[in-house]
């Protein structure tokens, strides 16, 4: 039970393409969901903790299960330490882009998903209907030069006309090529917007909706034009199985394998991802829902973690250890997180040897509250050995 850094070291001379990954390469940095708890600028801490678990297991790749996979990012880099991936994430929009992004290149013919990529982006105004659809009709103005006092302002009328039309078109398009042209627009959706990473709210001008707020800020970002792109992929391959279910129930499933490394980012705070990105799972779905009504136009139903209460947080943690299976499990949680850290510490020595590795990094700056925080948020990993 120690606190330390990373000891893994690069070496230069190795043949081994894991021990020398490029994490400047495009895939792991780019065509990802705008998301709270994005482990990209992480990844170099990351990757350097992975290294020194595969030297521990004695092995060249790692059964994976990234049990919280979000966006994808970390679930990116693990990719290449194995020999089986699989991820798990509650959300519809998470098993989309998580089921496109981490596809084996060797499986896809490039040709024909750039021929249906094309094709979406030349009809993406090409519209059936006068009619507005869902999204322009609930969270864009009517005239984005002109935004009425209780209009939603999330994208631009443009914006939102495309999301529309392109959902509508994608229907048309077969599997496997459809999931990765809605998995482009989803991710294109989270970046294209008039807010600053979450769906709660959207950027005001003296209480009226306005494009990049009292400053109009990242207008560029906001405004583009939401075209679509062929995805990229990893260069490394292996059998990858993708899971939507509570990932406490999940790991109680004896028809998993016991996993060399399991890799744990749940959420730390009360707000639920449910909420903050419910935009992107009415854009996955494709269908009007129930909305609330109010600001955001948030969805009726969306997914409650036990991670977000308070209350019930630390024992879902403490079941959730007890009933994965692996050798290794590594745990992001930073030091604001609602489970106190001595409390953590004492689950943690219940299920084998620990360490603590840590780094600083910036807090999020788009939410509110910020009162009293500090800029910087210190990143703990937590690496269990576990007694199996």
């Amino acid at each position: 039970m120690k606190s330390t850094k990373p000891q893994a070291k690069l070496n230069l001379f190795s043949n081994d393409p894991i021990e020398n990954l490029d994490l400047k390469n495009a895939f792991f940095g780019s065509h990802l969901i705008t998301y709270i708890g994005n482990k990209r600028r992480l990844l170099p801490f990351l990757y350097k903790a992975f290294l020194d678990i595969r030297k521990k297991t004695g092995k060249d790749k790692l059964i994976i299960l990234d049990g919280f996979v979000g966006s994808g990012s970390t679930a990116r880099l693990l990719k290449a330490f194995a020999s089986e991936l699989h991820v798990n994430d509650l959300e519809d929009y998470s098993e989309t882009v998580n089921r496109a992004y981490l596809a084996n290149k060797s499986e896809i013919d490039f040709e024909k998903l750039n021929e249906y990529i094309v094709w979406l982006n030349k009809n993406k105004l090409k519209l059936k209907s006068k009619k507005a659809g869902f999204i322009e009709k609930n969270y864009a103005p009517k005239k984005d030069n002109d935004v009425q006092e209780g209009e939603r302002v999330f994208y631009t009328n443009t914006n939102a006309k495309i999301i529309d039309n392109i959902r509508r078109l994608i229907e048309e398009i077969p599997e496997p090529y459809k999931n990765y042209c809605l998995a482009s627009l989803i991710v294109k959706s989270s970046v294209h917007n008039n807010t600053s990473g979450v769906f709660k709210g959207f950027h005001k001008k003296n209480g009226i909706g306005h494009f990049g707020g009292q400053g109009e800020n990242a207008l560029q970002r906001i405004k583009q034009e939401i075209s679509l792109d062929v995805p990229i992929f990893s260069d490394f391959e292996c059998p990858v199985y993708i899971h939507k279910r509570d990932t406490n129930e999940l790991v109680k499933d004896k028809k998993l394998p016991i996993f060399d490394l399991v890799y744990y980012d749940p959420p730390y705070n009360q707000h639920p991802y449910g909420s903050n990105y419910f935009m992107l799972n009415i854009i996955n779905e494709g269908k009007p829902r129930d909305i609330q009504d109010g600001v955001s136009g948030i969805s009726k139903e969306w997914n409650k973690s036990a991670y977000n209460k308070r209350n019930i947080a630390e024992k879902a943690m403490e079941n959730l250890l007890e009933n994965t299976r692996a050798r290794f499990i590594a745990i992001s949680y930073n030091d604001e997180g609602i489970i106190p850290i001595d409390n953590f510490k004492s689950i943690l020595s219940k299920h084998g040897e620990w360490e603590l590795i840590d780094q600083d990094y910036n807090t999020y700056r788009g939410s509110r509250n910020l009162n009293g925080r500090s800029i910087k948020v210190k990143e703990l990993l937590w690496i269990l050995e576990k007694n199996i």
